[in-house]
């Protein structure tokens, strides 16, 4: 289960309506956040394993790395391995 948000927007005054009805439609079903947990205005978030970001949505660094250096498959278990890390 994920109880996580993300808002977006094309520019920062896109952002900020939308920001601004998830905050009013919260409030009307009585839901709470955790202000110690938000974060406004981020540029790019890493969201159930993958980077979010103006460009759209792709792999971290850390999978990229993790692919860059797999070593080369040898056998079917090892290529279905690699294919699902790809």
């Amino acid at each position: 289960m994920a109880d996580d948000l993300i808002v977006h927007g094309r520019d920062t005054e896109e952002h900020d309506k939308t920001v601004h009805s998830v905050l009013q439609c919260l409030s009307e079903k009585q839901l709470t956040l955790n202000a110690e947990k938000c974060i406004l205005r981020m540029t790019k978030v890493v969201f159930m394993g993958l980077l979010l970001s103006k460009h759209g949505v792709g792999p971290t660094e850390e999978k990229v790395r993790a692919a860059v250096e797999a070593s080369q498959p040898q056998t079917h278990s090892e290529v279905r391995s690699f294919s699902s890390l790809v």
